[in-house]
């Protein structure tokens, strides 16, 4: 549980999302290095072309994800490992539905908000337990999704990674 996490959070991020990709089949649609085109207009304030997009840069988008997922999960008051794997998924499926998804594992009221008391309850659990049902939980989700017959493997695999990434953080 220290802010020096999110730079090695963001650093293995970044190492799942990858570069540019604009699959039709997703509904993010135009995404580089994770940050989708709605979510980069969101964020900037301004539209933005595909080529803008094509010329994100690391600079650009560290910010971003401090302040959209990582503040918006409390990051900096998570468990070292609990953190990253609350991160990931917020980046994928919203700050809102990360929280609820931790909140359900630990016992308070899912609703959606990091507070107090959720903070004190994931502190008090057991850090491994709670990274593995959360990942369970978030695959769960995942999988009745109606793009999942199209990514599911792929979204699997790195919910296995972030578990196993989590996990060894946890114990360090």
């Amino acid at each position: 549980m220290m802010i020096e996490n999110f730079q090695r959070c963001m650093t293995l991020l970044l190492e799942s999302e990858g570069g540019y990709v604009h699959d039709p089949k997703d509904p993010g649609g135009c995404t580089n290095m994770g940050v989708t085109k709605k979510m980069w207009e969101y964020f900037s304030k301004s539209e933005v072309s595909e080529e803008d997009m094509k010329n994100l840069t690391l600079s650009n988008v560290v910010p971003f994800y401090k302040e959209l997922f990582w503040d918006a999960v409390k990051g900096d008051l998570l468990p070292t490992g609990i953190d990253y794997c609350v991160f990931d998924c917020a980046v994928n499926s919203g700050a809102y539905r990360s929280i609820k998804i931790l909140q359900s594992i630990v016992g308070v009221q899912a609703d959606g908000m990091m507070g107090d008391k959720t903070l004190a309850a994931v502190n008090s659990a057991n850090r491994l337990n709670v990274i593995e049902d959360f990942n369970n939980k978030r695959i769960e989700f995942l999988s009745v999704l109606p793009t999942f017959n199209h990514f599911g493997r792929g979204w699997t695999a790195r919910v296995n990674a972030v578990e196993d990434q989590s996990k060894g953080m946890s114990s360090a």
